[in-house]
């Protein structure tokens, strides 16, 4: 690819094609945003089947998604900023944002704890 800037003199506003060049390029425009459309949907649709799928991790079951969230606490337990404002995001508690606490429910507070607890246990190793 060449880094030239086009030259000013050869471009025409839109505003100022014909009606049929117009026509031409907005049906141009509207073919490829379906297709980025598509790529985008195959995509989330393949992430979400990957993230639905079961992991083996140290001898348990686990969802991919639980596996990432573990990684992520270790990151932000490391110290890792992006990974503790990525926790504070996803729970809720944006430090300018936070209007209202949720209490998490005796199942999803059982879940952490294990995981918290798997967490120290693999570290103490």
């Amino acid at each position: 690819m060449s880094n030239k800037q086009p030259k000013v003199e050869n471009l025409k506003p839109f505003n100022k094609l014909t009606v049929n060049e117009q026509r031409l390029i907005a049906k141009q425009g509207g073919k490829k945003s379906g297709i980025v459309r598509l790529e985008k949907r195959k995509m989330r649709e393949i992430l979400e089947i990957l993230l639905s799928q079961d992991l083996k991790q140290s001898g348990m079951l686990k969802s991919t998604k639980e596996a990432i969230m573990v990684q992520v606490v270790k990151k932000a337990l490391s110290g890792d900023l992006k990974a503790v404002e990525f926790i504070q995001n996803t729970i809720g508690e944006k430090p300018i944002e936070k209007t209202m606490s949720l209490s998490p429910t005796l199942e999803a507070k059982t879940k952490a704890q294990q995981i918290v607890a798997g967490i120290i246990a693999k570290q103490t190793r």
